[in-house]
């Protein structure tokens, strides 16, 4: 299919770090930015609105994104690929801009780069705001002329902001992993990983048996975390990322013997690796 044609949903407004990573996965595509959270893009996935979505699955810094996982475990989609982005803040303002008394900025970012605010902008308060992308459309549009923005370069060119200084955050090594959810499968590629979700039965040793299935087919884990079913308190499902393709004879093998050690197990996706 011609990427021109393909609808892409990502978390808005225009120039999100997720258009960004949309942008580097499909090139060229028709991008759907007005979606306020992953489980609005998933669903309409799901719904078959829009053919692809892209959203934010796990962050280096503040970890897993909860409403991703939760949404994939609710509705029936696939994940199709995966981006890691770096994510480098930068500071901005309004060209006519000559001097801050407040930044804008979401609230993690604002958090990200706490210490090179204290040190350069002390007197500045601290607004969060839905987005970075959004801060920067509202100092853009609304054409505010004492607030700094923290966000990335791609938001500060796409609203026409003046860049003060680059690479503000206080680690340098922050990315955030990124997944393209679909409705078709992804075929098997040179590098691949699979994601599944599985649930136990509450007895001793469990998790163990379970997670030993992988250690007995030399299947490297890359990625587990935990979800609370929302049923009771301290009943979990757990979501696992391992490198191979769903369709390795090696794999069904491994997700048969899952089988009897889980009371369920649903394939979120298989899809190529950088």
């Amino acid at each position: 299919m011609d990427q021109k044609s393909l609808t892409v949903g990502v978390l808005g407004p225009k120039g999100s770090y997720t258009e960004q990573a949309a942008l580097c996965y499909f090139k060229d595509c028709a991008i759907i930015d007005n979606y306020l959270s992953p489980q609005d893009i998933i669903e309409d996935v799901s719904r078959l609105v829009i053919d692809y979505g892209v959203v934010p699955v796990e962050n280096s810094i503040q970890g897993g994104v909860a409403s991703t996982i939760d949404a994939l475990i609710k509705y029936r989609v696939n994940i199709v690929g995966e981006i890691v982005l770096p994510i480098n803040h930068v500071l901005a303002a309004h060209p006519k801009a000559e001097f801050f008394r407040r930044v804008l900025s979401h609230e993690q970012a604002l958090n990200q780069c706490k210490d090179y605010l204290k040190a350069e902008y002390p007197h500045c308060a601290l607004e969060p705001t839905a987005s970075t992308s959004l801060a920067a459309k509202i100092v853009s549009e609304k054409e505010i002329a004492d607030a700094l923005v923290i966000c990335s370069e791609h938001a500060a060119k796409t609203y026409k902001l003046k860049i003060i200084a680059k690479h503000i955050a206080s680690t340098n090594n922050n990315e955030t992993r990124f997944f393209v959810i679909g409705n078709s499968t992804a075929k098997p590629t040179v590098h691949d990983k699979t994601s599944i979700v599985f649930g136990l039965i509450d007895r001793p040793g469990a998790l163990y048996d379970a997670l030993g299935v992988f250690k007995k087919y030399e299947i490297n884990l890359t990625r587990i975390e935990s979800r609370p079913t929302k049923k009771k308190l301290g009943d979990y499902l757990f979501i696992i990322d391992f490198e191979g393709h769903k369709d390795n004879e090696i794999i069904k093998k491994a997700l048969e013997e899952l089988s009897s050690a889980t009371t369920f197990i649903k394939i979120l996706g298989s899809y190529g690796i950088a």
